[in-house]
C-alpha cells in the first residue's frame, strides 16, 4: 500500500490525459516500479443522494473486503421416490431444491459459503459470510483455479446426461415399477414370504458454474434406480435378506422391474441353508 501511495503521490496527474495514467516507474524513493491502478468513474454531481451514499459505501466495502477470485455454483433439481411394502404403498415423496454455493480467494486464503435463500438479501449474506471467513482461513497456494488455457473451451457442450423420458416419469409410473419389482421377487419362490420393500426413485437437475476468470459451464442430468429387498424364512427361525438394484441416467438403460425382483429373489434364496465356516486359514 505504501508503494502505491508513493507512486500515486508523485505521478504527474495535472498533465495526464483524463485519468489514463500508468503508475509504472514513477519517481519517489518508496515508489515500486510496477505499481498499477484501477479506476471507477462517477458523476461528481449526483441527483440522488441516497443512491450516491450507497454506491460509495459499496466501493468502500469492495476495497476493504473484496476477494481476488470468486467461483459460484448455482443448482436446482427435482426428486421423486416411491416405496412399497409388502404390496402396499409405504410412501411417495416428491421434492425440489435449489441453492447457490460460493468459493472466494484472497491472497491465497480460501473460504466458502452456501445458501438456499436466493433473495437479494440472502445472496448478500452468503457473500458476506464467505468474505468474513477469509480472515479465519489458512493460506493455500494450491487452491487457485486452473488457468483458463487448461479449462474446457466449449463449456456448454451437451454432455448427454439428461433423459427427458426419465424426467417425465410421474407418481403412478413410480409406484407401478416398485410394485412390479416386489411382486416378481415374492412370486419367485414360495419361501419368500416377507419383504423389506421395493422402490423406484428418479432425480433431475441443472447446475451452472461461473468463475471470475471468465469460465462458464452448464450441466444438466438425470438418474434413476429400482431396488428390491425380499426376505426368506430359513431353518431355526432365521431370516435371510437379499437385494438387487439397477441404476442409470436413462430410462431405456434400466433393467426391467421384473428382472430386478427376480435377481433379488435369486440372491436371497441362495442364502438358504447357509452355515458358518469353521475358523481356518485359507488362501485369498
Amino acid at each position: 500500500i505504501a508503494s502505491f501511495q508513493s507512486a500515486a503521490a508523485n505521478a504527474d496527474w495535472q498533465n495526464a490525459p483524463g485519468f489514463a495514467l500508468f503508475l509504472t516507474d514513477q519517481p519517489g524513493k518508496e515508489s515500486w516500479p510496477i505499481t498499477g491502478v484501477s479506476y471507477i468513474l462517477l458523476y461528481k454531481e449526483q441527483t440522488n443522494a441516497e443512491n450516491a451514499a450507497a454506491m460509495l459505501k459499496f466501493f468502500d466495502w469492495c476495497y476493504t473486503h473484496g476477494a481476488d477470485i470468486a467461483e459460484v455454483r448455482a443448482a436446482q433439481g427435482w426428486e421423486l421416490s416411491a416405496q412399497v411394502q409388502p404390496g402396499e404403498v409405504e410412501f411417495v415423496q416428491e421434492a425440489g431444491q435449489r441453492g447457490l454455493s460460493l468459493r472466494v480467494l484472497r491472497h491465497n486464503h480460501v473460504a466458502a459459503s452456501s445458501t438456499s435463500d436466493l433473495r437479494p438479501e440472502g445472496l448478500a449474506r452468503c457473500v458476506q459470510n464467505a468474505i468474513e471467513l477469509l480472515d479465519l482461513s489458512e493460506p493455500d497456494p494450491d487452491a487457485r483455479p486452473a488457468d483458463t488455457s487448461d479449462m474446457c473451451q466449449n463449456p456448454n457442450t451437451d454432455l448427454q446426461l439428461f433423459d427427458p423420458e426419465l424426467d417425465a416419469l410421474g407418481t403412478e409410473e413410480a409406484i407401478s415399477m416398485a410394485l412390479a419389482a416386489e411382486t416378481a421377487a415374492l412370486q419367485f419362490d414360495e419361501r419368500l414370504r416377507l419383504s423389506e420393500g421395493a422402490s423406484f426413485g428418479r432425480a433431475s437437475g441443472t447446475s451452472v458454474l461461473v468463475f471470475s476468470n471468465g469460465f462458464e459451464g452448464v450441466r444438466r442430468g438425470t438418474r434413476a434406480s429400482i431396488v428390491a429387498s425380499p426376505v426368506a424364512e430359513d431353518s431355526g427361525g432365521k431370516r435371510r435378506r437379499g437385494h438387487y438394484y439397477t441404476a442409470h441416467r436413462f430410462a431405456r438403460e434400466l433393467e426391467s422391474a421384473e428382472s430386478v425382483g427376480k435377481k433379488a429373489a435369486e440372491r436371497t434364496v441362495a442364502q438358504l441353508g447357509s452355515r458358518s465356516v469353521a475358523t481356518c486359514e485359507a488362501p485369498v
